[in-house]
């Protein structure tokens, strides 16, 4: 038998071609980790059956390792429909799990199972299948996985029906499990912001943690204590306390050396706990040093003339040793400046410093060039000119790492990771660049959010291609945070959604409007996350909070449905309750337990445009004769059959025209649906398998021929007869025959 390395190989292309390649691609990626659809996974898993099902009748011996029939209890769990599984969570995905070796052991089985070589397994063979897995399975327990699958009640189940009922009950479940986790964050978010505070917009919102308790030094920072610093673009400073409550707030004070003809505007803002300080950067190309204890701001030490303004301010801070703390500053030319204590036994900015020029008896000037020509005693300066081609948005240093990342809106030189020794040097690029990024502990890996609108997982050592991408947001990313404590990350794009991912599973687990957000029409420019007190801080004119919950998302009383209920059945085959609501949705209930074990949700939806679509309310529903498929309709007349079993949809129909009306009533008998509502209307559709094949003829002839005989029954002719006429079987016989021996 080929081995599955060989058909990937790229020397084995050329003679792939009639062997489904793009199948077998598809299984590798789905084996590699790279998440598909569903859809997608399910049909190269079919292309991929029915190439081995070929390669049966050239190859009989499999591999030795596939010949113990040993089933591992990982791969037992996909092999398994869930309703026999005791899995209380679905710890891998479906593509996760299903492996080219997942595959082969599976059709091994069936082939052990298929006791006559057909193909197909009846009730009995499908019960031996199902105990080479579970050896414990009643026979009962084997005949209703038989009926959930066999769907058409032809009596029999080929191996791709039995994949696409695992996978199809794998992906609800999965959606199913989703849902049931909680929200991390309710929609209810809260302004504390007072209203004559909101003068201009918020620039800055930062954690001002307090490094000495009853005056001992701390170890690390505590983020449970300590205060919030605000600041607006015109120079409004505000304290918060940790409950988010006002402490006091204050206006900086323009310096009285400086002349100015343009009203002064702060660019960004950065906390010094350690120093005692925090400092911003101006329009006027200067850095400011304020003490925090101060109730008036007028400055205490100054920076000036840098080459442009600085766009990013980051610090470094080193509790135990303040001579590895370092300030990182980033202009809107692309150039980096990360200013370091000189002397291990003084801070930066000591007084002792007494080369500096005096302006005056309360602020200290420092000149950038002199810092440059390392003119002072107490700092230092290491330059990085050119790091991008453009405005650095933003710099960070991480711990874990012992490096700095920085970005910029650029194709080229997007994200920067380096050392202060400049000896390890890596960039990743994308289009357009990169506005944000955090950096997560649990992949160690930086995470970025560009103007695509797309989120990039980058191995810090390997930036050639991004290890992970999500897509959600429909603008462009203009805030992103990780919250390591509980493996999130939380990206904010320019229409203000927020949108909450799971690092383990990089799934999408919640979605904050912006229509719940009631914040003006300027940008977002403010998103910080306690990670510890897990308060997400968003906002711009105004300050919102959001507050993290770990408990379940619960109403205050307990029901079925999150809307009311519309229909619901009873299926004594499997003994289950089915019930819709007004949302459009379908839960399966098992009636002993009372354990929902399936859901369909939007089950109708109307189309508004490319990107909006609303659900439909289930006004009608009933089961088949069968009672192995459930058919629903809705509110706008249109029809849908399901297995219900794993929530596949089978068929549907869409209504227009006078039949796009409710539908209020639905019966199946012998093999026809019969549908009425509000169109006063009777429709009735045939559901059973077409037995009946139509022939048209040049000569205008319409021949009608049956399947289960292959010989022809009726003709149609309107130049002959208005009538349809039957024709004899003789006759049938003898152009049967003169047609074969043409």
């Amino acid at each position: 038998m080929i081995h599955h390395d060989d058909l990937l190989s790229p020397r084995s292309v050329k003679n792939l071609s009639n062997k489904p390649y793009k199948a077998l691609q598809t299984l590798h990626n789905a084996q590699i980790s790279v998440r598909l659809q569903n859809r997608l996974l399910i049909h190269a898993v079919d292309q991929y059956l029915k190439y081995l099902r070929n390669e049966t009748h050239k190859n009989q011996t499999i591999n030795n390792d596939l010949s113990n029939g040993v089933v591992n209890n990982k791969e037992k769990i996909l092999m398994t429909p869930l309703s026999l599984t005791t899995e209380t969570s679905l710890e891998r995905t479906v593509e996760d799990m299903v492996t080219f070796e997942f595959v082969e052991k599976v059709r091994k089985s069936f082939m052990e199972a298929d006791t006559d070589n057909t193909g197909y397994l009846d009730v009995s063979e499908f019960t031996a299948f199902m105990r080479q897995t579970y050896s414990d399975i009643t026979d009962r327990e084997a005949q209703i996985i038989f009926m959930k699958i066999d769907t058409n009640c032809d009596g029999e189940v080929d191996l791709s029906e039995y994949l696409t009922y695992i996978l199809f009950e794998h992906q609800e479940r999965e959606i199913m499990y989703d849902m049931s986790k909680p929200m991390p964050y309710p929609n209810n978010p809260k302004e504390f912001t007072l209203k004559n505070l909101s003068l201009d917009v918020y620039i800055d919102f930062q954690f001002f943690p307090g490094i000495s308790r009853a005056g001992i030094i701390l170890d690390q920072i505590d983020y449970t204590y300590g205060r919030y610093i605000s600041i607006t673009r015109n120079g409004i400073v505000s304290h918060w306390s940790l409950t988010l409550k006002l402490i006091r707030e204050s206006k900086i004070q323009s310096i009285e050396q400086r002349k100015q003809t343009l009203p002064l505007w702060i660019t960004c803002m950065c906390v010094l706990p350690d120093m005692n300080y925090f400092v911003i950067a101006t329009t006027e190309r200067d850095l400011i040093f304020y003490d925090i204890n101060s109730h008036i701001y007028t400055g205490s030490i100054i920076i000036n003339h840098f080459p442009a303004s600085l766009s990013t301010i980051s610090y470094r801070m080193n509790i135990k040793n303040s001579f590895q703390s370092a300030i990182f500053c980033g202009d809107s030319l692309g150039n980096l400046f990360i200013f370091q204590a000189k002397d291990q036994y003084k801070p930066m900015f000591h007084i002792s410093d007494t080369i500096h020029h005096m302006k005056s008896e309360s602020i200290r000037y420092y000149s950038f060039p002199r810092i440059i020509n390392n003119e002072y005693l107490t700092i230092s300066v290491i330059k990085f000119c050119n790091l991008h081609y453009d405005c650095i948005v933003q710099i960070k240093w991480i711990n874990d790492l012992d490096l700095f990342v920085s970005c910029a809106l650029t194709s080229n030189r997007s994200l920067y990771i380096g050392d202060l020794h400049k000896k390890t040097e890596k960039y990743a690029m994308a289009k357009k660049g990169f506005g944000v990024f955090d950096y997560c502990t649990a992949h160690r890996s930086i995470v970025t959010g560009g103007i695509d609108g797309i989120i990039r997982f980058w191995d810090p050592f390997v930036t050639e291609r991004a290890a992970a991408i999500l897509r959600g947001h429909n603008s462009s990313i203009t805030h992103l945070v990780v919250d390591n404590r509980e493996a999130h990350v939380i990206s904010i794009d320019k229409g203000k959604n927020i949108i909450i991912w799971d690092v383990q599973t990089l799934k999408m687990i919640q979605r904050i409007s912006h229509t719940i957000l009631d914040l003006s029409e300027q940008d977002l420019t403010i998103c910080y996350l306690n990670p510890i007190q897990q308060n997400l801080i968003i906002g711009n004119r105004k300050l919102l909070s959001l507050s993290h919950t770990n408990e379940l998302y619960t109403h205050n009383e307990r029901t079925s449905h999150f809307y009311p209920i519309t229909q619901i059945l009873y299926n004594p085959l499997f003994d289950v309750i089915i019930s819709s609501d007004e949302s459009s949705t379908v839960n399966i209930w098992n009636i002993v337990t009372g354990e929902k074990i399936m859901h369909i949700l939007n089950a109708h939806v109307t189309q508004f445009d490319e990107y909006n679509e609303h659900a439909v309310e289930i006004t009608a529903m009933c089961l088949d004769e069968t009672k192995r498929r459930l058919i629903t309709g809705a509110h706008d007349g249109s029809l849908a059959l399901w297995n219900f079993n794993n929530g596949h949809n089978l068929y549907r129909i869409n209504s227009n025209g006078i039949h796009a009306k409710e539908i209020t009533a639905l019966l199946h008998e012998n093999e026809r649906l019969f549908v009425a509502g509000w169109s006063r209307r009777i429709r009735v559709f045939h559901l059973g398998k077409s037995v009946v094949i139509r022939q048209a003829s040049y000569d205008g002839d319409i021949i009608l021929w049956t399947i289960e005989t292959g010989m022809p029954f009726m003709k149609l002719n309107s130049f002959e007869d208005t009538k349809p006429k039957l024709i004899s079987l003789s006759w049938l016989y003898k152009q049967t025959v003169v047609l074969r021996k043409q």
